[in-house]
């Protein structure tokens, strides 16, 4: 399995992978672990020898720190002593002599630079650069002064040793000044970082690194951007992506605040706010204030005011920095840079919110950080956004639209790419619940045990299953019955079956589960007081309604949702009939017959029984005329039952035409259904008929007693027989349509398609006859019929064409019908002419009789 895990987090691999997915990664985990440790097994055993060397080589080393530290103890204290000395002679004499202050001023001098290292680090650890780097510049002063006198004849033995000693630790101090610009620039990276600090150590940098404001200005914006793209690109897998898309617009905004603080010129209103970085450029060797606490605070001896009044008289002859030029055109300066850095910040942020929002997969989720972001754009320094963005790029109106330029399409981009890829997921697992209901009611078809009132409508609508009706169904409007919650008597009404139920029900309830993660997004934005989620935020802002207002814009996703809906649907019905086209190309007619009956039902059973399917499409409207109607509106929650709403008269014309594709799609796939059965019925047909003559049948004939008169006026009685019913494979035909219809739809069918099939049905067996009649003709010559088996077969054909006749008046329905009377009349033909006169009046009646009793029977089709 090719990942990186250590990119994944905890929630994102148990939505992302199966559980079967994750035992291997933990079991891929667990194997890295063993080979790790067995390589660093091998690693100490072929490095032992140089382990042992190692640590001889760090003891040796911990000697000669040991050694170092004790030698510098040493020269403290000859320090002091000469310093005690100098004292002793002071108390006994007024007056200092020049060369004692001179051994004064060296003893100074080498506890400067004794100390400047550990100073230095000191002012580090407490972000106090500007400090390390004076204290640096004075050592720096100090050794050049040292260095000069080492020669000195003024000077005794212990005092050369003692400069000496000195010198050498500034030799091993001189890389102080490479790591307090380091740090410097480090902190600049800092994601907590503090304004006066921040000025701080870009003072330092102009000053102690001899950098322009301009060069210093860049660095940060470069650090900046290098943070925002670390930001993203190296987040902490342990943290949730809400919180790392907050901390990625939190940097951003951060950093405006922090530019318009250190480089904005100063303001009216708050002369001391603005302009940090110029101010501590400035002020950088100004330390007469902190001089002057410490002389105020403590008393000082002789020696540490004279150390102070060294630093004080270095510090006062240092050259301030010229800032004119930078001065003259500040406001051009940082306007142009701003801008230029602007362009690419926001690309990155931009690139970052998209790759963080790339391992959210729910909408939950979306709203959680969506509430974050909206609370970190509604605090109360937010207020001054515009302002400061106009300050900053010397403008009216240009101010950074961090949430409609940006925040804003990032979330709109990836809520609906969630709700893709939720509809995406529901439209395989729904097709996949197809295929298993559909090969359950292929294996059903041909079973007569009691599973058949699971799949079998007839049966279910007979069945004492499911005759609960509510006692307040009778007074539910017609048009809001279907569905009607838990009354699944309205459901055997409308003639669906029970596998079909459990199926659509569902698949209802996944939909129902998206609704509910929109609904949710949808009521926090709507309502300030219909979540928890969005108290928090406006607890703390009911002062600023105004502003909170502009962050609402969920509806985006109530309109996306329509489309993804309408999308589900499409490819959910394109689906179904290439599982239809994949069962045709099976070849087994019996398979294909059940497959297209029963994907057909299902079209027509889904947007009955779904009721969300109409609600994620119909309450669109509802809500977003309700969001307009009222500040707060009470917002409608998909999934559940509604009260009476003003479009209940005129249904969204989205959801009619979802409606029209089901239901054109059950029709597409049933008319492809009867044109099988019609073919199916066609080659039993043949097969009946091409022995018919030769072996017919035994049928019951009706005998009757007929009383005719002759010239002589007698009277004669004589008994013929005339056919009662068709012949039976026809009504075994016809009976069989019925059975399948039965199986899946029974009075469900529409009248449409009952016509269709009728004509369907009425076109075959006319095909049929024709043809054989054709075929027939080449045997008459040679073979004369018996005249009982012709009349049968003109019995059979009116009976099929009244039974099945279309009463509308198209052409058609004319060209068919002629085309039997055609028929009929070339058949009737080989009928003696006076038999004919005689039985027609009788064939018709019982014509007239059978008919409606097996319409009866055949109910179905003539619905």
């Amino acid at each position: 399995m090719n990942m990186e895990i250590e990119k994944l987090d905890i929630d994102s691999i148990f939505v992302k992978y199966t559980i079967n997915e994750i035992r291997d990664i933990e079991q891929k985990i667990k194997d890295d672990m063993e080979r790790k440790k067995e390589e660093l097994r091998s690693m100490v055993g072929e490095r032992y020898r140089d382990l042992i060397e190692a640590a001889d080589a760090i003891f040796e080393m911990k000697t000669c720190a040991k050694g170092v530290e004790e030698f510098v103890h040493l020269l403290n204290e000859k320090c002091g002593k000469i310093d005690h000395t100098l004292l002793t002679q002071s108390s006994s004499s007024n007056s200092k002599s020049d060369k004692q202050l001179f051994k004064l001023t060296l003893i100074n001098s080498v506890k400067i630079l004794t100390e400047t290292r550990r100073r230095c680090w000191m002012f580090l650890e407490e972000n106090n650069f500007s400090a390390a780097a004076r204290q640096y510049s004075l050592a720096q002063h100090m050794a050049s002064s040292l260095s000069s006198n080492t020669m000195d004849e003024q000077l005794d033995g212990n005092a050369q040793k003692a400069i000496v000693a000195a010198t050498r630790l500034w030799n091993q101090t001189r890389h102080m000044k490479a790591t307090i610009l380091d740090k410097c620039r480090l902190y600049l990276k800092n994601t907590d970082t503090n304004v006066q600090i921040l000025a701080n150590a870009l003072s330092t940098l102009v000053v102690f690194g001899n950098k322009t404001i301009e060069q210093v200005l860049d660095e940060f914006l470069s650090a900046k951007l290098d943070m925002i793209k670390d930001s993203y690109k190296n987040a902490d897998i342990t943290q949730t992506s809400k919180d790392t898309v907050r901390q990625l617009v939190v940097l951003f905004i951060n950093t405006i605040f922090e530019l318009d603080i250190l480089f904005s010129k100063d303001d009216n209103n708050n002369p001391d706010k603005y302009d940090q970085l110029k101010k501590h450029v400035l002020l950088f060797y100004n330390v007469s204030n902190a001089e002057n606490n410490l002389k105020n605070q403590t008393i000082l001896s002789f020696e540490q005011q004279q150390m102070l009044n060294m630093q004080e008289t270095f510090f006062k002859n240092c050259d301030p920095i010229d800032l004119t030029e930078y001065e003259s055109r500040q406001q051009e300066l940082v306007q142009n840079t701003i801008e230029k850095w602007l362009q690419k910040a926001l690309d990155l942020v931009k690139t970052g919110l998209s790759d963080l929002l790339h391992h959210i997969t729910l909408l939950k989720p979306l709203l959680h950080l969506k509430l974050s972001i909206v609370s970190l754009l509604t605090e109360e320094r937010m207020q001054q956004w515009s302002t400061i963005c106009n300050r900053l790029l010397n403008g009216n109106d240009k101010e950074i639209r961090l949430w409609n330029n940006l925040i804003k399409i990032e979330l709109r981009t990836r809520a609906k790419q969630v709700l893709h890829v939720r509809f995406d997921q529901f439209n395989q697992t729904a097709i996949h619940r197809i295929e298993q209901c559909l090969e359950a009611f292929q294996k059903s078809s041909n079973k007569t045990d009691k599973s058949s009132l699971e799949f079998n409508v007839l049966d279910y609508i007979w069945s004492s299953v499911d005759n609960h009706i509510p006692s307040d169904y009778v007074w539910t409007p017609s048009t809001s019955r279907f569905p009607v919650g838990d009354a699944k008597f309205s459901l055997k009404a409308v003639a669906i079956s029970m596998d079909l139920q459990n199926l659509c029900r569902e698949l209802d309830d996944e939909l129902r589960q998206i609704l509910d993660d929109v609904n949710e997004f949808s009521v926090v934005d709507g309502s300030s007081t219909s979540s928890s989620l969005s108290d928090s935020i406006l607890s703390t802002t009911n002062n600023n309604q105004s502003t909170i207002s502009m962050y609402f814009d969920s509806g985006f996703v109530e309109e996306h949702l329509e489309e993804c809906v309408i999308q589900f649907c499409t490819t959910f019905l394109a689906r179904l009939k290439q599982i239809a086209n994949d069962n045709e190309k099976i070849g087994d007619e019996e398979r294909t017959l059940a497959s297209l009956i029963w994907l057909g039902t299902c079209a027509r059973a889904i947007p009955i029984v779904c009721k969300n399917l109409k609600n994620a499409l119909e309450l669109v409207t509802n809500n977003a005329l309700d969001s307009t109607n009222s500040s707060s509106p009470d917002r409608k929650i998909r999934g559940i039952s509604q009260p009476k709403r003003t479009l209940e008269k005129t249904e969204k014309t989205s959801w009619l035409k979802t409606r029209e594709m089901f239901m054109t799609t059950h029709i597409d796939l049933f008319k492809q259904w009867v044109i099988h059965l019609s073919a199916n019925i066609d080659m039993h047909l043949r097969n009946r008929l091409s022995t018919f003559l030769d072996d017919i049948p035994s049928l019951i004939w009706d005998e009757i007693e007929i009383e005719e008169s002759l010239e002589s006026d007698k009277t004669y009685k004589s008994l013929i027989r005339v056919p009662m019913y068709c012949t039976p494979f026809i009504e075994e035909l016809l009976f069989y349509s019925c059975q399948q219809i039965n199986q899946a739809l029974a009075h469900g069918l529409d009248k449409e398609l009952s016509l269709e099939m009728s004509y369907r049905l009425l076109q075959t067996f006319l095909n049929v006859y024709e043809s054989w009649w054709l075929t027939e003709g080449q045997k008459r010559i040679s073979i004369k019929r018996i005249q009982t088996r012709i009349i049968q077969i003109v019995y059979d054909l009116r009976f099929v064409h009244m039974l099945l006749e279309r009463k509308d008046s198209n052409t058609t329905t004319k060209d068919i019908n002629e085309r039997f009377y055609k028929l009929i009349e070339n058949i009737e033909s080989e009928i003696d002419p006076f038999d004919l006169n005689v039985l027609s009046p009788y064939m018709q009646s019982h014509l007239q009789k059978i008919v409606p009793r097996s319409s009866v029977s055949l109910i179905v089709i003539f619905v």
